[in-house]
């Protein structure tokens, strides 16, 4: 992973100096350094996405809240039904 960072970054770098690219003079952080951020990000929430277990963990989740939501509908009509009678 760190060896595809430091690849990202010094494409990046070459790129952005190949196209005669001038960066801010306030500057703290430099531009390749940004958009290497955002690209290593990219990739590792497109790899997170793609994988089973946060499928199966959202897909449970789901379940779960739909159990939840029904179980307290429940409760609201059996509550309803109980004011009616009386």
């Amino acid at each position: 992973m760190l060896n595809e960072i430091i690849a990202i970054y010094t494409i990046t770098d070459d790129l952005l100096k190949a196209i005669g690219h001038e960066e801010d003079s306030r500057k703290v952080v430099s531009d390749a350094e940004i958009i290497t951020t955002a690209v290593c990000a990219a990739m590792f929430f497109n790899e997170l996405i793609k994988s089973r277990k946060i499928i199966l963990f959202l897909r449970l989740l789901m379940l779960l809240m739909v159990v939840r939501i029904g179980i307290i509908n429940g409760l609201l009509v059996r509550e309803l039904r109980k004011e009616k009678k009386k």
